[in-house]
């Protein structure tokens, strides 16, 4: 997985919010190393902050940030797009419909979205997520595409752009692409989760702040 971005000032705000909770557990934590004593704790006592922030971080990038409660406390805006996703392609290569597979692996601060086609399979480069722009989240990010071994020989490796636009209820992505000048082509997706998310991780976006 890559690293993506997203224009909300949660990451800074959660970052200060694992700080507390770090220096707290550390505080808690030098209380029992006085409790217990011992002259050889202070290897324990001294990067206790470090650890617990270090600690904390990876649980919520990994999970926590996808629990509706927390999402609600800290008020985060990432949009939970994680999972695989199936719909149809309409291309202006061909000017056909084609069967489409998205799969988007994803934690709080990484993701990797990888496609699939009848005839050539890409993998994303760069992405970025978009919650201020209208009522619902976009999903924007570069790609490299692979041809099948039997695709046409016209087609080729090539570089494009797709922007995903996820529904209300979190299980639509509506979205177009474009390839670069060496190909040219356009074209539009209408995808749907094939799994729906566990209750626990669904929730409201937060609205659009002014």
């Amino acid at each position: 997985m890559h690293t993506y971005d997203i224009d909300s000032r949660e990451r800074r705000n959660v970052a200060f919010v694992l700080a507390v909770l770090a220096i707290a557990t550390a505080f808690v934590l030098h209380l029992v190393i006085n409790l217990v004593g011992g002259d050889w704790w202070w290897i324990v006592d001294i990067p206790a902050p470090f650890g617990a922030f270090l600690l904390l971080y990876w649980l919520f990038d990994r999970w926590a940030w996808r629990n509706r409660w927390i999402r609600r406390v800290l008020g985060l805006r990432t949009p939970l797009l994680y999972g695989e996703w199936t719909g149809t392609l309409e291309s202006s290569h061909d000017g056909k419909t084609h069967s489409f597979r998205l799969n988007i692996e994803q934690s709080w601060t990484r993701m990797s979205v990888c496609a699939r086609g009848p005839q050539s399979r890409s993998s994303s480069k760069t992405a970025s997520v978009l919650t201020r722009h209208g009522r619902h989240p976009l999903l924007v990010y570069t790609y490299f595409n692979e041809p099948a071994p039997d695709a046409p020989n016209t087609m080729h490796m090539h570089y494009g752009t797709a922007i995903h636009e996820l529904d209300e209820d979190n299980q639509g992505l509506d979205g177009h692409y474009y390839t670069g000048r060496d190909r040219t082509t356009h074209g539009s997706m209408t995808l749907a989760r094939k799994h729906q998310e566990p209750s626990g991780d669904r929730v409201a976006q937060p609205p659009p702040s002014s």
